[in-house]
């Protein structure tokens, strides 16, 4: 980890030392530091665990029609404060692809009985009115 924040501020020195103000106000370095290359001075450790980004876009699918394609998600947890009324803190959330529509669903807790009810609960007040058209 040293190593890694002495590149990093050496590299901010080097760049410092390259413009002509920090120049004409003293700041000199050898020729050789001005041709640093951090990625030459990480450790071996370092290099290993030297993070990798892809900044490859993957374009995301979306429905052409109401109601073919939903998203869900379950979130919340014991760590959140409980709502006032009902000291619900987990949320289910469906949201249609389509038109971006969302339903939420409030609980105390989660497992597979509450989990399936839901799903049941959704599939009465949703699916079922999307179904009939």
């Amino acid at each position: 980890m040293a190593c890694q924040i002495w590149a990093a501020y050496m590299g901010l020195i080097v760049k410092m030392a390259q413009q002509e103000v920090y120049r004409n106000n003293g700041l000199k370095l050898p020729d050789n530091l001005l041709k640093h290359d951090p990625e030459e001075d990480l450790c071996e450790s370092c290099a290993v665990g030297k993070p990798t980004f892809s900044y490859s876009y993957t374009t995301q699918y979306r429905s052409d029609t109401k109601g073919k394609l939903w998203y869900f998600d379950v979130s919340g947890g014991p760590q959140l404060t409980p709502s006032l009324k009902y000291e619900n803190i987990y949320v289910y959330l469906f949201v249609d692809s389509y038109s971006r529509m969302y339903f939420k669903y409030f609980t105390k807790n989660v497992n597979e009985e509450v989990t399936l009810n839901i799903f049941k609960q959704f599939d009465r007040e949703v699916l079922s009115s999307i179904q009939n058209r």
